[in-house]
């Protein structure tokens, strides 16, 4: 499992808030699959090993900006797994999590 750490965000109070956004979220999904498998397991259902994978992957990289990726794998039996995805765009210098509206204009439709 790879839990990212933001760092040299020259704020640390916004520093130590993402990392525990960050920890939260992740620490969020493992306990709810962990809860979901010990119900199965008591129910005496269980037929395979449950998982959860945290991966990240850094996008871009500068002085002043950070582009993340936090992708989270779960399977629960079935078919197939589950993959999602969380992005984190973070302007370190000014001590700002970026959305859409921060990076593109009022006129552009990306939705």
């Amino acid at each position: 499992m790879q839990i990212p750490k933001f760092g040299n965000t020259y704020n640390s109070d916004f520093e130590d808030s993402l990392n525990s956004n960050v920890q939260e979220k992740v620490r969020n999904i493992v306990e709810e699959v962990k809860a979901v498998a010990h119900q199965v397991a008591k129910d005496r259902m269980l037929r395979s090993k449950y998982e959860v994978r945290i991966s990240t992957e850094v996008k871009f990289k500068s002085k002043d900006f950070v582009s993340l990726v936090i992708y989270c794998y779960t399977f629960t039996g079935g078919a197939h797994g589950v993959t999602t995805f969380d992005t984190y765009n973070v302007d370190l210098k000014n001590s700002k999590l970026l959305t859409l509206n921060d990076i593109f204009f009022d006129t552009c439709d990306y939705g």
